[in-house]
């Protein structure tokens, strides 16, 4: 479950670095995410946009759309920098499939399209992996140091996860029966 998963997280030292509030996780909107979002209040849940359009090519199959879209023109909608970059993005997917565009358009900008995610939190290019984004959540605090206090923060942050992750798997080795 999505609750015992956030409570591994905890237990491997994660939730100092999940629950910031500049981190960042990144979601399908699966029906348990929720759960896991909620047991780290202080992170922003955003959504994954490989994963909308997962949603929205099944949305038009389901609902008969007419035209043809490209990722490359949603993309532009979810890359752009400013609103007015979003809305000629938008315009564009529009001519080419009215229901795909309405149907991203009516999501929560400020969970999905850079020109509003940035406003609040920094995302090093949102076309990436969402993996990777939720790397770069934990570190943004972190980025923003000064280059030697940016390397002492990190191996410190790396020392004391590995630490604490030897002393768990010690303990597990302990418990198991021979």
């Amino acid at each position: 479950s999505y609750q015992y998963f956030a409570d591994k997280c905890k237990e491997f030292g994660l939730g100092d670095y999940l629950n910031r509030d500049k981190s960042v996780i990144y979601s399908d909107r699966g029906k348990g995410v929720p759960t896991f979002c909620n047991a780290f209040p202080k992170a922003a849940a955003l959504n994954c946009f490989f994963h909308l359009l997962k949603n929205v090519r099944k949305h038009c199959r389901k609902n008969h759309a007419r035209g043809r879209w490209t990722d490359t023109t949603a993309w532009a909608m979810q890359t752009a920098e400013t609103r007015t970059e979003y809305e000629e993005a938008l315009a564009h997917l529009h001519g080419q499939c009215e229901e795909a565009a309405d149907y991203l358009d009516r999501l929560d900008h400020a969970k999905t399209f850079h020109y509003a995610i940035s406003t609040t939190h920094s995302c090093v290019g949102v076309k990436t992996n969402n993996l990777v984004e939720q790397v770069n959540g934990a570190w943004n605090t972190l980025r923003e140091e000064a280059p030697y206090r940016l390397n002492k923060a990190l191996l410190t942050w790396l020392g004391t996860c590995l630490h604490n992750r030897q002393h768990m798997s010690a303990g597990w080795m302990n418990r198991v029966p021979a």
